[in-house]
Order: structure tokens, then sequence, then C-alpha cells
């Protein structure tokens, strides 16, 4: 008996603990947005230093580099527009002092 219900229980009282601390202790995006924008400025900038010294010397940029680069980009571009997306429904009370509306317009993810 104990060897059927065990795993089934375990998995219940992991999800149990789970929603009581994010009950407790959510997680709001808007205290992180300034430090997610930083961080995708700071891709963009060096995705597109390395882009430039591409196309100015031949050869001169690795292209597993490069590859590095545009994943990290994107991978900020989708941590940023998943924290804007996700503003909408914080309570009142705990969003930035901008709307979701006026940081832009919502856009598809891209299949890049």
């Amino acid at each position: 008996m104990e060897g059927r219900l065990g795993p089934a229980a375990d998995t219940v009282v992991g999800a149990l603990v789970g929603m009581a601390v994010f009950l407790v202790l959510p997680t709001y995006h808007h205290n992180r947005l300034p430090e997610l924008l930083a961080r995708w400025v700071e891709a963009q900038r060096d995705l597109f230093g390395a882009l430039l010294d591409g196309y100015a010397r031949i050869g001169a940029v690795d292209p597993a580099g490069l590859g590095a680069l545009r994943h990290r980009a994107r991978r900020t571009r989708e941590r940023l527009e998943a924290a804007i997306g996700s503003l909408a429904h914080e309570p009142h009370g705990h969003r930035a002092r901008w709307t979701a509306a006026e940081l832009g317009p919502s856009r598809p993810p891209s299949s890049r």
C-alpha cells in the first residue's frame, strides 16, 4: 500500500508546499524590469559590436562566439518580454510605474 501512494502523495505534498510558498512570497516582475532591460541592452550592444566587427574585418569573428551572442540576446529578450507580459497580472499596488500598454504593443514570439 505504501508503495502505491508514495510518489503520488509526494507530488501532492510538493505541489501544496509550492503553492503555499508562492502565496506567502509571490514573485513580482516589476522589481526585475530595470535589471532585465539593462541585461537586454548589454546583450544587444555586444551582439551589435560583434556584427560590426565581422562586417568590417572578414573572418575576424568566430561563428561559434557569434552564435553564443545571438543566443544570449534572444534569451534576454524573451525574459524581458515575459516579465513585461506578466505585469498585467500583478496586483495594482505592486505594479511598476509603467503599464504594459505604455511599454508597447505585445508581439507574438518570433520563430527564430
